[in-house]
């Protein structure tokens, strides 16, 4: 008799999403800014998925009014009733899994590449193959504050910040490899930060390439380091993470082009690195509780 095989699903394209997911999202991260992590976010009706497995690790968090939630897992049965912000579950890739909702239900999804995590997990001191243990119903504030971030970022209808959703995944995934793997990763702590000269150069390149999209791997590369000991390591000389510190610069040198010249906002939100003049103009009064017009107006 033929074994019948396990239907493999890249949770990362909504065509075979539809194979397991019975309704379309209605949040689904394509971007390309969005490669390391993404995000989904269904409304459904009662429902069985057939039994599959993900080609990535997936977080799935409870969000709505209450809702009872089976998995199957080996023929093994867990049923929970979860209120809005529970982890219903995190199911490493590979896990096969049958999931049944024997009423309406919402849940946000986050997919998190294998080869991302590996990598954070080869950054620990330990070297050894690391892989996630399955987990039902859990209440992890760190997991639910990150997936609510991302969450906000999706649906924030701008172009979205590629600084901020490489922090975010990188944030989980090390959080992911210490609480939730078969091997505890352990992430040495550094307090002496960059040295002056990784530093001075590291900051001089982001003010030099203010106009265009920088990434933590980009900047991490510069001093030949792990990008996710160069978040630490660049917090500790700074402060600031490298989100926040690029986020800065970015408008000082906006105020002074407001300031200075007859650019127009558009052009101006070019130069600073805002491809989107509405998430330029957001992200502008968030900070200084002004629009970039407003500031302009002021100021001449």
């Amino acid at each position: 008799m033929q074994e019948k095989q396990t239907l493999v699903v890249d949770p990362t394209k909504e065509k075979e999403l539809e194979q397991v997911i019975p309704q379309a999202p209605l949040l689904f991260t394509k971007q390309a800014l969005w490669h390391k992590i993404r995000v989904a976010h269904y409304h459904l009706p009662p429902s069985e998925s057939p039994e599959h497995t993900f080609s990535t690790h997936m977080i799935s968090i409870h969000v709505g009014t209450p809702a009872f939630v089976e998995r199957v897992v080996d023929n093994h049965v867990q049923g929970e009733h979860f209120v809005d912000g529970d982890i219903i579950c995190i199911n490493p890739a590979g896990l096969q899994r049958i999931m049944r909702s024997p009423q309406q239900a919402q849940f946000f999804h986050l997919y998190l590449q294998p080869s991302f995590l590996s990598h954070i997990a080869h950054e620990s001191v330990n070297p050894d193959r690391v892989e996630l243990t399955p987990q039902f119903k859990l209440h992890d504030p760190l997991i639910q504050q990150i997936a609510l971030a991302l969450k906000s970022e999706a649906q924030s209808g701008l172009e979205g910040d590629s600084l901020y959703i490489e922090a975010a995944a990188m944030m989980l995934a090390a959080h992911l490899l210490r609480r939730y793997a078969t091997r505890k990763s352990f992430f040495p702590n550094y307090a002496d930060g960059l040295s002056k000269r990784k530093l001075r150069e590291v900051l001089d390149y982001i003010n030099d390439n203010l106009d265009r999209e920088l990434s933590i791997t980009e900047l991490a590369g510069l001093v030949h380091m792990s990008y996710y000991y160069f978040i630490r390591l660049f917090k500790q000389s700074t402060g600031l993470t490298p989100h926040c510190y690029i986020i800065q610069q970015r408008l000082e040198l906006a105020k002074q082009l407001l300031r200075s010249t007859d650019l127009s906002i558009l052009e101006i939100s070019y130069r600073v690195g805002f491809r989107c003049q509405s998430r330029f103009a957001t992200v502008f009064r968030q900070h200084l509780n002004i629009s970039p017009r407003q500031y302009r107006q002021q100021i001449k």
